[in-house]
């Protein structure tokens, strides 16, 4: 046993070692704000429901069901320059990601539902600013069902795991310049949507009342988005619309209530 124990232990402290990885600079991992408000550090303490998307084992250390319903504000902001010195800046908007978590021990069992938004935000650039043929407006959405098991194999062992559902919704717009047909500026606008799986697995291990120890893995949801693409083109005065169908293309704040 104490040899099992030493083992695992050191295996820990090497996975420790690394720093959390996200896949993006759109990802939200503000999923609860006592994560927060310790920058996040908490896939070793996950002791409330939002252990469903940091580390899922925690959830067998809980006493009582519990409801995690929450969102953070975000208001992202980018800055242009280019050669000659201008400069532009995105407009300001304001994200409300929200979140909700839920758990139910039952004994050595724990069960646990996530609803939130793991990927998010956008930037909105000016129509007739200095980027508008490369982007005007990039938004993506976002919402993940993840339902998770946790179990208390021993009293300094516990395991969880669960399901990632993923649906997704993106959309680029931008200008097309037409003055080689005697046009105006005219907008083109990519969007799509799509769904996929996944699935998360965490564990931690108490080895003293005074160290407690924890990792978790989240594997990446690979989504097949369906996308339509339009842009109006005139051409000797008249306007036409045109339309591109491309398939299958691969790409805080929180109140807790107890019952």
């Amino acid at each position: 046993m104490k040899l099992l124990k030493t083992v695992y232990i050191f295996l820990l402290i090497l996975l420790g070692l690394s720093s959390q990885v996200f896949a993006s600079g759109f990802a939200i991992t503000t999923q609860g704000a006592k994560a927060v408000g310790m920058g996040t550090a908490f896939v070793a303490t996950a002791d409330d429901p939002s252990a469903v998307y940091y580390n899922p084992a925690g959830l067998a250390g809980l006493n009582d069901a519990a409801v995690y319903l929450g969102t953070t504000a975000m208001s992202p902001s980018t800055t242009f320059d280019n050669k000659t010195g201008a400069k532009e800046e995105t407009e300001d908007q304001v994200f409300l990601p929200p979140h909700l978590c839920m758990a139910y021990p039952l004994r050595n069992l724990a069960l646990g539902l996530g609803v939130y938004a793991p990927f998010g935000m956008g930037t909105r650039w000016s129509d007739t600013g200095l980027t508008r043929y490369l982007a005007t407006d990039s938004e993506s959405e976002t919402i993940n069902i993840n339902p998770t098991v946790a179990m208390r194999v021993r009293s300094w062992l516990m395991l969880g795991a669960g399901i990632d559902f993923m649906r997704s919704t993106v959309v680029m717009k931008k200008m097309v310049d037409q003055s080689s047909v005697g046009g105006g500026d005219a907008p083109f606008i990519l969007d799509g949507n799509g769904d996929g799986w996944g699935y998360n697995a965490g564990i931690i291990i108490i080895p003293d009342k005074r160290l407690r120890l924890g990792a978790s893995y989240r594997s990446e949801v690979k989504i097949d988005y369906n996308r339509t693409g339009a842009s109006a083109v005139i051409r000797r005065g008249i306007i036409q619309d045109k339309r591109q169908n491309i398939h299958n293309i691969s790409g805080c704040a929180d109140h807790r209530g107890r019952f």
